[in-house]
């Protein structure tokens, strides 16, 4: 009986030892599933990866106007993942995308007139290089440098409020340009050809009044005498009206980025500046690379920014 007993205890004992030896195996040898989201780019194929071993680098995807900046945890997208860490786990990873800068080469407002009148409207066009350039990725900003004189739309089709000159700006992903126009005065003309026509009215009346005439001598002396007498002096020609002083040139404002000496890797300092070159307090509309777009006050001293992380400027203002 003894005998036995120990019998079903040793029998036991190497079940229970081929157990852990077998969980050992299956643990050493287990494989996990490392999962690529490409986030909108090319697709990238999952990997099993065995217990303890790394993943495999894939290609990098691709996607139309974005560069790609790597792979991040899904789970917590700060984290970029690094192909030399052992899998000890299922991993999920995804795509992070930085949209690619548009480069214009020029840029140029066209336009039909450079004088209308007030009331009228003028459509005026944009000409941007390289033509082959997709502008719906593109932010266009047009804007009047005074709107008590004449308005634009989003579309670039000006409205004249009253006579005087303005300045049309537009601005297309930080960079601008500008158009002079001049707004007058609708009857202007009109009133200066009538007052024109009632001056030659007056002087022909005076003209076709006839000097009286006598039958003796001595009344026609006299009356030659009141006929010089009696002749008009010539009018007098209407005093020219002095030409209003030309406006000021109104100032328009662009910015400019100067990076920051002996400072944190890819940190700028952002300036208004005006087209009399000084740096000047004011606004500015900024994208950032998060998508968020937000307007924000700039000192005559600047503003320091990562540069990276802003992807345009646009709407620039002085104070």
């Amino acid at each position: 009986m003894e005998k036995n007993k120990k019998i079903i205890i040793g029998i036991v004992a190497v079940i229970i030892l081929l157990l852990i030896i077998g969980l050992i195996y299956f643990l050493m040898n287990r494989s996990y599933t490392v999962t690529f989201d490409a986030n909108g780019g090319s697709e990238v194929e999952s990997q099993i990866v065995k217990r303890n071993q790394t993943a495999t680098k894939p290609e990098d995807p691709t996607r139309e106007g974005y560069q790609f900046e790597g792979w991040f945890y899904e789970e917590r997208q700060e984290e970029q993942f690094d192909f030399t860490t052992k899998v000890t786990e299922n991993i999920n990873l995804i795509a992070k995308w930085i949209e690619e800068e548009v480069s214009i080469s020029e840029l140029k407002i066209n336009s039909e007139k450079s004088t209308i009148k007030v009331g009228e409207e003028l459509a005026l066009t944009l000409e941007i290089q390289p033509e082959d350039i997709d502008r719906e990725k593109l932010e266009i900003t047009w804007s009047s440098s005074d709107e008590t004189i004449a308005t634009v739309s989003e579309e670039g089709k000006v409205t004249a409020i009253k006579a005087g000159k303005v300045t049309i700006t537009v601005t297309v992903n930080g960079i601008s340009t500008s158009f002079e126009l001049t707004i007058e005065e609708e009857q202007k003309k009109e009133e200066t050809t009538t007052t024109a026509s009632n001056s030659n009215k007056n002087t022909s009346t005076s003209t076709n009044k006839k000097p009286s005439t006598s039958t003796n001598t001595n009344n026609n002396a006299n009356t030659n005498d009141n006929s010089n007498a009696g002749t008009e002096e010539p009018t007098p020609e209407p005093t020219p009206t002095p030409e209003p002083e030309p406006e000021p040139e109104p100032v328009t404002y662009t910015y400019e980025w100067v990076k920051v000496d002996s400072s944190v890797a890819g940190q700028y300092t952002l300036y208004i500046v005006s087209s009399e070159g000084k740096h000047v307090a004011g606004t500015a509309t900024l994208k950032m690379l998060s998508g968020k777009t937000t307007t924000v006050s700039i000192p005559a001293s600047g503003k320091v920014y990562v540069k990276d992380s802003v992807t345009s400027v646009s709407n620039v203002k002085g104070n």
